[in-house]
């Protein structure tokens, strides 16, 4: 036994005169496993049974650790898979260490090797890719790259006059900054109410805008991709909406909805500056497209909230329906006063709408408020980790202790 041992041990040398792969023990090594160190020659070495148990859990380990912490829905998971469709097409991309022609000449396409896959089950996913899908998807995650594949959504409420004309004269991309559709046939404020409504309204208004542009930022221009969640977010946030909140003052209704997104910075994984930004977007919606206020934009938005409740509401009934079941049953009644209510909010803007442009120069000086306080906490922050020497601050000495 220690004579065949020792037979092995010496065989690479004596043949090559330096490293060879440690599976065949004949080639010469050219690569090196990058979980247990193993030196091996080629492709069929690498997938070699002896070497097998190490590269299935290599990217099995790696690939579900970065889907566990990767917080993600659905529609997000759909967008990883478009992403690893462009890595296995895409030429630019640096050739992998192994041999290319060595690997997956007889694989069908990845939609294919996909279809009717439960995209909820990650581990499903991963066997599915090749070795060569997972080496580069790794590379992608690690070069930071990956986001690039993202298509970043603009608003079309941050574009001129002149470019959303020009893109509604072409086939309009939903990820792409094209305004909504304004509804059609608004009723007159005057048909459904006879007396004249409140001016409270116009800072009610505020609130319902925040909640609206935050959840188009947070899906990215997609809020119609999944109707029933970016409702689910939108009323969380939007309190006339959810539970009819009247606000007074302009500077409640920025508190209050800057408070309650607080609350749910954790599930949704958003900065300080991101909900003050949002304030922003509010503004340039009352402001509208032209240099001169108008209501066009405030009207589209309450538009497309209109039919966002509208398809959510339609999902959900259709569910309730199939399952009979009293939470959703509440949700849809909540999805139902909420569209109607921003019926009603398009009919008074069409009036009245001129009373929320009317807070434009109080909305600027809050916005403004808002970014320095920003400020003043980043500043405070900065100094204090100065003095610490670090994030983390210094363990407190004690001052008093009990003599024995």
């Amino acid at each position: 036994m220690n004579e065949q041992t020792n037979e092995l041990q010496l065989e690479p040398v004596f043949e090559t005169g330096s490293s060879v792969c440690s599976i065949c023990l004949k080639e010469k090594s050219r690569y090196t496993c990058p979980r247990c160190n193993i030196r091996y020659c080629s492709l069929p070495c690498y997938k070699d049974e002896k070497h097998l148990a190490c590269s299935e859990l290599f990217y099995k380990d790696w690939v579900m650790e970065e889907l566990k912490e990767t917080k993600s829905g659905r529609e997000d998971k759909e967008k990883i898979l478009e992403m690893l469709s462009r890595v296995e097409s895409d030429d630019t991309l640096e050739p992998s260490h192994l041999d290319s022609d060595d690997d997956d000449d007889d694989e069908t396409d990845l939609e294919t090797r996909l279809h009717g896959l439960d995209l909820d089950n990650s581990e499903a996913i991963l066997k599915r890719l090749t070795n060569k899908e997972r080496q580069e998807f790794e590379k992608l995650l690690h070069n930071g790259c990956l986001g690039n594949l993202v298509e970043i959504w603009t608003p079309w409420w941050t574009e001129s006059k002149d470019l959303i004309e020009e893109v509604e004269q072409t086939d309009c991309d939903k990820k792409k900054s094209c305004k909504p559709t304004l509804l059609s046939s608004i009723p007159d404020i005057s048909t459904l109410i006879k007396v004249k409504p409140s001016s409270d309204i116009r800072n009610n208004m505020i609130n319902i805008l925040y909640s609206y542009a935050f959840i188009c930022r947070l899906h990215n221009g997609g809020h119609f991709d999944n109707p029933v969640e970016s409702a689910e977010d939108l009323l969380t946030i939007c309190s006339v909406l959810r539970d009819g909140k009247n606000f007074i003052e302009l500077e409640e209704v920025i508190d209050m909805t800057l408070q309650q997104v607080e609350k749910e910075s954790k599930r949704w994984e958003i900065t300080v500056e991101f909900k003050v930004s949002v304030l922003e977007d509010v503004e340039r919606i009352v402001h509208g497209p032209d240099k001169r206020p108008s209501l066009d934009f405030m009207l589209l938005a309450l538009s497309d909230l209109t039919q966002l409740l509208q398809t959510a509401n339609k999902i959900i009934k259709k569910e309730s329906k199939k399952k009979k079941d009293e939470a959703e049953n509440e949700v849809k009644k909540v999805f139902y006063q909420a569209n109607k209510k921003c019926q009603f909010l398009l009919s008074w803007c069409q009036r009245y709408g001129m009373a929320v442009i009317s807070l434009l120069p109080e909305l600027r000086l809050g916005i403004g408020r808002r970014w320095s306080e920003v400020k003043q906490v980043e500043e405070t922050k900065h100094l204090l980790e100065k003095n610490w020497g670090g994030k983390i601050p210094p363990q407190k000495k004690q001052l008093i202790s009990e003599l024995t």
